[in-house]
């Protein structure tokens, strides 16, 4: 068979290759180098187009000079991207020596001393340097992605450097001179010709597969590589998360221990140890805050000043550890009849102070009334009854805690001095002597125009209901007949209800949401109100109870606050400032 029917013939295989090797390169993901090989195969391509152009009608140096240098290039660009593909540093030095002296060998057997036999023997011999070359560079400095294909592919190219040195040997000592039968293809190739092309063809497409083997296996390494410190990250952070919990656990509880331990320290430093009332010091930096409110806002601020009278007696008769037992007593006794917001403090020995925010001097000293009256009534263990003396003041915008806190304390002494199991208030106000008339005097309730809505109906009850609970309080402390007492208490729980019920339907027509639990403290308001009418009817009522009722639940915690809250469906809320106090 003559060599062009054979270059024709393999032809079609050596494109598929390089085909293969591109689009390999160009589809998946590949390492630098791999487009050398790529470029490798290539210029075998096209020198088997070259050496099957004419050669007597196109130049010589274009069909077989440069035909024959694209062969030992091929290995020349394997090697380069062999060494590329492991990381390593290439010159270009041995690749630009080798192809000036093969083309210049080339140029002189071809122009000079036209020669086939050196020609093929030249070829043969440089690639199998190259190919010898390949297999030293695929059997050193292994990398250890590379399971057996790099060996496979040494050997291969170790095939290929014994086949071209025996060529080589062949054309140079075992036929004499050769006819070029590119030429005249009439000609048929010698035989070893024609079996060499075959066998190059067949280990190149060994070789490209072995090159995509490589390939896939360096991906394989770094996937396992990257999975092994994945899954050593996955440990790494697993370890972490397991001590940061720890370190979370210990640092809540340390936190837990700290802020019982704060807790437990605050109340030591704020808390009397035997009776567990306020101490001086908290009590001290309630009444500032609450006199930096009265500043501010103009709220009512009052203070109780408690003192137990003949405690040393009780100390002396009974011993000490009974008259613990008495302060530990009257604490409990005070504490229940407080309200939320009061505050209880000892202030040392028998003497106790009651904060009470939002409350006149007048509404205090029937607070002060209430406590007199029921610790009057309690009976102590060991000491049976006991009474005490207490002084009420005021507290004036202008004045210190100083200041007022000594009126408190004088009155409380006018108290002791008066004969005790009294009250008295402070000296810049009239004397609580028990006068009815007195009494009846200084608590009134007065209607401001800041205190209407804005709606009509709702404006004239509401001042209705202040003249009712005045007219209330005024027979309450002026001992009036218990009928008329009693009537008067009829008519202003029926008003009410009447207030309630369309103030209900005034508030729900207007769409304000709070109405239905609005309503609920209508109904709470009404059965107290009943509650303490029927114990007013069989003498159970203590009259500062029913004046707390009527002064503080009705009239300024529900008209002159929880009402407020329903206002800004009606008309625009006023200011604070604007609001006086009850």
């Amino acid at each position: 068979m003559d060599i062009n029917t054979l270059i024709i013939l393999t032809l079609p295989a050596a494109l598929a290759i390089t085909l293969s090797m591109a689009t390999v390169f160009w589809t998946s993901r590949t390492y630098p180098g791999f487009g050398y090989w790529v470029i490798g195969s290539s210029c075998r391509v096209l020198a088997a187009v070259l050496f099957l152009l004419p050669r007597d009608q196109l130049p010589l140096w274009l069909t077989i000079i440069l035909a024959n240098y694209l062969l030992l290039a091929e290995i020349m660009f394997y090697r380069r991207g062999t060494l590329v593909f492991r990381g390593q540093v290439v010159g270009y030095g041995w690749e630009i020596a080798a192809s000036v002296t093969f083309i210049a060998l080339c140029v002189y057997f071809t122009y000079i001393t036209p020669s086939l036999n050196a020609r093929i023997a030249v070829i043969s011999l440089y690639c199998a340097a190259w190919n010898a070359w390949m297999v030293r560079v695929l059997l050193t400095r292994r990398p250890p992605y590379f399971g057996f294909i790099d060996r496979w592919q040494a050997g291969i190219w170790g095939g290929l450097a014994g086949l071209n040195l025996s060529h080589a040997w062949f054309v140079l000592m075992a036929v004499p001179p050769l006819t070029d039968f590119l030429i005249t293809p009439a000609l048929n190739a010698p035989v070893f010709l024609s079996l060499w092309i075959p066998l190059i063809l067949f280990a190149s497409l060994l070789i490209a597969l072995s090159q995509v083997i490589m390939n896939t296996q360096r991906l394989e390494y770094e996937l396992r590589i990257a999975q092994t410190q994945l899954e050593q990250d996955i440990i790494e952070r697993k370890c972490h998360e397991v001590e940061l919990r720890q370190a979370r656990d210990v640092a809540e509880t340390t936190n837990r221990a700290l802020q019982t331990a704060n807790t437990e320290l605050s109340q030591l430093a704020t808390t009397d140890a035997l009776t567990g009332a306020w101490n001086r010091r908290r009590l001290e930096e309630a009444a500032a805050n609450e006199m930096q409110r009265l500043k501010r806002y103009g709220q009512p601020l009052s203070l109780i000043a408690i003192d137990i009278d003949f405690f040393k007696k009780v100390n002396d008769v009974h011993g000490h550890a009974a008259g613990d037992q008495v302060l530990i007593g009257l604490v409990a006794v005070v504490r229940s009849m407080l309200r939320p917001t009061d505050s209880l403090a000892r202030w040392g020995g028998e003497e106790f102070i009651v904060l009470t925010p939002c409350e006149t001097l007048e509404s205090a000293a029937l607070i002060a009334e209430r406590l007199r009256e029921q610790i009057a009534k309690t009976v102590f263990p060991a000491v049976d009854t006991i009474t005490v003396s207490l002084g009420v003041a005021q507290c004036l915008p202008q004045e210190c805690w100083e200041q007022w806190f000594a009126r408190a304390d004088a009155a409380l002494y006018r108290a002791k001095a008066g004969g005790r199991n009294q009250i008295q208030t402070a000296p810049e106000t009239p004397p609580h002597d028990g006068s009815n008339k007195a009494a009846a005097n200084l608590v009134q309730l007065n209607w401001h125009q800041a205190y209407a809505c804005g709606h009509p109906l709702l404006d004239q009850q509401h001042r209705a209901l202040f003249e009712h609970v005045n007219r209330l309080l005024d027979a309450l402390l002026l001992s009036q007949p218990a009928d008329e007492i009693a009537g008067l208490i009829e008519l202003l729980i029926h008003d009410t209800i009447q207030h309630f019920k369309d103030e209900e339907a005034i508030i729900t027509a207007a769409g304000y949401p709070g109405a239905a639990n609005h309503a609920a403290i209508h109904r709470a308001l009404i059965d107290q109100a009943r509650s303490l009418a029927n114990r007013f009817r069989v003498g159970s009522l203590d009259t500062g109870e029913l004046f707390h009722f009527l002064a503080h639940d009705v009239i300024a915690l529900h008209l002159l606050r929880a009402d407020r809250t329903f206002f800004p469906y009606l008309v625009a809320p006023q200011r604070l400032d604007q609001i006086p106090n009850a």
